[in-house]
């Protein structure tokens, strides 16, 4: 500046050319600064807009990326719960086995009593057939209830108003004693029916 001062005190006439020129250069070169800085901005808001939308992607992602956590951990919930149930269902069918092996065991065991029950009723009845000729007025002590239970099992039926029927047929309802020949008259009548 000084140079410029000093140069325009010399020639009066010069001074308004140089000052333009310089000027001019000066205001290209600032122009020319601006223009590249202002390119700049221009490639920075860019930049700055292609950066805005990457973090809109990011924010979207997390939220994918947060529901897919709880998704899993919903599933693996499920999983444990389906598991947990899977070995509850093996425990309840290796109990149900052993029930139903149990249960056949039994049904074997009643089978069996059965047929050894009915077996002993017509040995019984076979016995008093055959000793009804010889012991006709014979007098037998006779639990009536106990009579009723081996009637019920011959006949194979829970029916107590038909023993009673029979019973009160024969006359025997309040007696302590029966004749035997009344037995085997009650035992023939159910094989009768």
């Amino acid at each position: 500046m000084n140079k410029l001062l000093t140069y325009s005190n010399n020639n009066n006439n010069d001074y308004s050319p140089n000052i333009f020129v310089e000027k001019k250069e000066t205001f290209e070169g600032t122009n020319n600064t601006i223009n590249i800085l202002n390119e700049e901005i221009v490639k920075l808001k860019r930049r700055l807009s292609v950066l805005y939308d990457k973090e809109k992607e990011i924010d979207i992602l997390k939220d994918e990326i947060k529901t897919i956590k709880k998704e899993n951990k919903t599933e693996d919930m499920n999983k444990l719960i389906i598991n947990r149930l899977e070995t509850e269902n093996r425990k309840y069918k290796i109990n149900n086995d052993e029930l139903t092996n149990e249960n056949i065991i039994l049904e074997t065991k009643s089978s069996s009593l059965e047929k050894k029950n009915n077996i002993l009723l017509d040995k019984i009845s076979n016995n008093i057939l055959m000793n009804d000729k010889n012991t006709e007025n014979i007098k037998v002590k006779v639990d009536i209830n106990r009579l009723k239970e081996l009637l019920n099992r011959k006949l194979l039926i829970k029916n107590d108003s038909l023993i009673n029927n029979l019973i009160q047929k024969h006359g025997i309802s309040d007696n302590q004693e029966i004749d035997k020949r009344i037995i085997s008259n009650i035992i023939k009548g159910i094989n009768v029916i």
